[in-house]
């Protein structure tokens, strides 16, 4: 079939409708009926089960003519840190005002210690725990328990919503129950009621709708919207449009209950059976599917700020390519609604068939970052080093930016602890303060910089108080994991994994098969330059002592200038290919994934590392005095694995070399590699076989991640001057799309910083 390449009319309308689905109305009667029912002395659990129950029946549902599915998804948690309103929220949070990369603030993390210090602690843990709101304000940490997993849509869809609430009963009747699991099913019960409540009322509005519709389309929509709704209350999904239908309604649901980045999985495998029946009864044809799949993208659109990401391609579980029809529609619909939602992800391997390959290649042409690109082998090794079965790891997922999670069977809090490599350097040159906020940090030891007499002496400190910083850390995990899943349940998300509904547990707790955590890494490249910087400076040229390299840094090299040309054109920098700076990033690399995995958490799982920084590498930036390196105060750090903004000046060849010598298989929970491409490399057929070429020489050799900003920098200094006429400019930033004009400032200079490579970078030597 010939590609489309324009929406039909009805989409048009559609289209033209999407932004005004976010509803202030609805979010302020969320947070009216959260504050209200949270005063409750009663468990968090029943609290929880009440005011949802008594949202769904309250809100506002809209329901427009020209809707072809029920759904309306929104964003409605005040904060990300905890998923329910506190005291001092504001009454409304509107995404289309907030500028995307908050710092994560401070009063967050006061509350989790509160929370941690509520359930009974140490004196040791005490002290742990007052670590954590001034780690996070001082840039050191951040932390968000809550969210960041892929929803078990594929059992929603084939059980349905009555199958749940049976399957539930049916785990109610077993022996030996606890009063805990008892409590649990009960709030599951009451939680699937309240869905299937209210399915109703969106098919009593899709009736009511029939009445007023101005033509006889419009009508039929309305109709088989009802029919659907009141289907799927009691039934799984029989049909490819019920099917989109309840993963639409799901997904506006949980965002309702949880935050932070909730996933759809492997939608294209999940849709592909019933679009397959619905053709040979000729209920759907390859148009119809397409229109069900553009209404499908912009239901997802109308969330602003969500991080939804969509995984297409990989296996099945016979290892044979399950890219298919839906794949393809997926990719084709992104580039021609140009939203920042869903992301997309796709998973690649030697399987994937050349028309594959230039749907990939036609969406990454029209910039934006989507879709990111993921080799199958890197992560399934990944996650079977983590214990996960075969079968289950060949099922993953990606959740948020670039987190691999098994489908249907694992809670990791993805993003639950995020260090900051850059602050480790920074403490230790200031004895434990950080010279930012004043505030007094932990050091494992402090040191007297003059009697550090060699920079592998140097460098073994630094190692050791890196693994303090990451042991802190999964300390801190641990303190919160005791009390989250009691004090915030994610009940809606547990029913839709069999696991939890079989244990009667939330998946907060120990209800899922995988209950992991996660230490993800921030600002590798500028603390691996920042010590070849130390080494040239101090130790081999002998140009300063480390004391006085430390007042160069608190004055932010004021005065200093020929220091910082020194540094800029002679100390080697990550991201060159160049063996005194990559081996050194390797190693550290490599020993804090190794160390990371080896902790357990309080879940029964296991630690994993990731190495990618969403937009915090601008956020603690914000909190990070100068550097070695020559970075100044308040910059960006650098993105994820990828080299120091700029400072990448020989070709994308010899990025992927200094990548490579790291071992990504030890990144269970991720990483980021972001290449910045001047869109003329895409235009010429010449290129896009060379660039794809590049691309499966990176990940035949290890890769596990890479993303492509395909943007000129002309364009980025253009939309900054003059943001009104580039609202529709999307970039990738780190693990995420998003709207340039959107983006802080730290961000948008970050990547405007980033090197541009064009197509004379690659050659046949590159890839030969």
């Amino acid at each position: 079939m010939e590609k489309r390449r324009r929406f039909d009319d009805e989409i048009e309308k559609l289209f033209g409708e999407f932004q005004n689905s976010f509803s202030r109305k609805n979010v302020v009667l969320y947070d009216k009926i959260y504050r209200e029912v949270w005063k409750k002395d009663e468990k968090a659990l029943e609290k929880q089960a009440e005011a949802f129950d008594r949202f769904l029946c309250e809100k506002e549902i809209k329901l427009s003519e020209h809707d072809i599915f029920a759904g309306q998804l929104q964003n409605y948690l005040m904060r990300f840190s905890q998923p329910l309103p506190k005291d001092g929220d504001p009454a409304v949070f509107d995404p289309y005002e907030v500028k995307t990369g908050p710092v994560n603030p401070p009063e967050n993390a006061r509350e989790t210690a509160k929370m941690i210090m509520e359930h009974g602690v140490t004196a040791r843990e005490a002290r742990l725990t007052a670590y954590l709101p001034d780690g996070v304000e001082a840039g050191y940490f951040t932390h968000y328990p809550v969210g960041h997993a892929i929803t078990g849509f594929p059992f929603v869809v084939h059980t349905g919503l009555e199958g749940i609430r049976q399957r539930i009963e049916q785990s109610l009747r077993q022996n030996n129950l606890t009063q805990a699991q008892r409590e649990t099913g009960w709030a599951m019960q009451k939680t699937i009621e309240s869905c299937q409540k209210y399915f109703a009322r969106y098919q009593a509005k899709a009736k009511e709708l029939i009445q007023t519709c101005a033509d006889q389309r419009a009508r039929a929509r309305m109709q088989r919207i009802a029919d659907a709704m009141g289907r799927l209350r009691t039934e799984p999904a029989g049909t490819f449009y019920e099917a989109v239908q309840l993963v639409i309604l799901l997904q506006e649901l949980i965002l309702t209950q949880t935050k932070g980045s909730m996933s759809l999985g492997r939608i294209d495998r999940l849709l592909y059976p019933f679009l397959e029946k619905d053709r040979a009864e000729k209920k759907e044809n390859e148009e119809s599917a397409g229109q069900l799949i553009d209404a499908f993208m912009i239901k997802l659109a109308g969330c602003r700020s969500a991080y939804q990401n969509i995984t297409l391609g990989g296996i099945d579980e016979n290892g044979d390519y399950a890219g298919n029809e839906i794949s393809r529609m997926i990719l084709d619909s992104a580039g021609r609604l140009g939203f920042d939602q869903p992301l997309l992800s796709f998973r690649l391997n030697d399987k994937v068939p050349d028309g594959h390959w230039n749907e990939i290649l036609d969406l990454l042409a029209g910039g934006g970052g989507f879709p990111a690109l993921f080799w199958d082998d890197t992560i399934i090794r990944s996650r079977t080093d983590m214990g996960v079965c075969e079968q289950d790891a060949a099922d993953y997922g990606i959740v948020g930016c670039v987190e691999p999670s098994i489908c249907g069977k694992e809670f990791s809090n993805t993003e639950a602890m995020r260090i900051n490599w850059c602050k480790t350097l920074e403490l230790m040159l200031n004895g434990g303060r950080c010279p930012v906020t004043g505030k007094e940090l932990f050091l494992r030891e402090k040191r007297n910089l003059d009697e550090i007499t060699s920079f592998d002496e140097f460098l073994e400190w630094y190692r050791e108080e890196l693994r303090h910083a990451t042991k802190v850390g999964a300390e801190l995990c641990n303190l919160m994991d005791r009390s989250f899943a009691e004090e915030y349940p994610s009940t809606l998300l547990s029913v839709t994994l069999q696991d939890c509904i079989d244990r009667l547990e939330d998946c907060g707790a120990k209800g899922c098969r995988y209950c992991n955590s996660a230490i993800n890494h921030t600002g590798i490249a500028s603390a691996v330059d920042s010590l070849a910087a130390i080494r040239e400076l101090v130790y081999e040229k002998k140009m300063l002592t480390l004391t006085q390299l430390r007042d160069v840094l608190n004055r932010n090299f004021e005065g200093d200038g020929e220091l910082l040309s020194y540094i800029k054109e002679n100390v080697p920098a990550f991201g060159n290919d160049l063996p005194e700076a990559d081996e050194p990033a390797a190693d550290l690399v490599n020993e804090m994934a190794q160390y990371t995995q080896s902790m357990r958490n309080e879940r029964g799982g296991n630690f994993m590392a990731g190495f990618y920084s969403v937009y915090h590498h601008a956020a603690m930036g914000r909190l990070t005095g100068a550097l070695p390196s020559g970075r100044k105060k308040g910059e960006s750090l650098s993105n994820g694995l990828s080299p120091v903004q700029g400072a990448d000046q020989d070709s994308p060849a010899a990025v992927i070399a200094s990548v490579q010598k790291m071992d990504q298989t030890r990144f269970a929970n991720g990483m980021v590699l972001d290449i910045k491409l001047n869109p003329g490399m895409l235009k010429k057929e010449s290129h896009r076989i060379l660039l794809r070429r590049f691309l499966e020489v990176y990940f035949r050799q290890g890769g596990m991640e890479i993303q492509l900003n395909v943007v000129d920098r002309k364009t980025l200094l253009e939309a900054k001057r003059h943001p009104e006429n580039f609202q529709n400019l999307l970039v990738r930033v780190s693990g995420f799309s998003a709207y340039f004009v959107n983006l802080f400032e730290e961000l948008q200079d970050e990547i405007i910083k980033r090197t541009e490579y064009d197509h004379n970078e690659y050659t046949e030597d590159v890839v030969g």
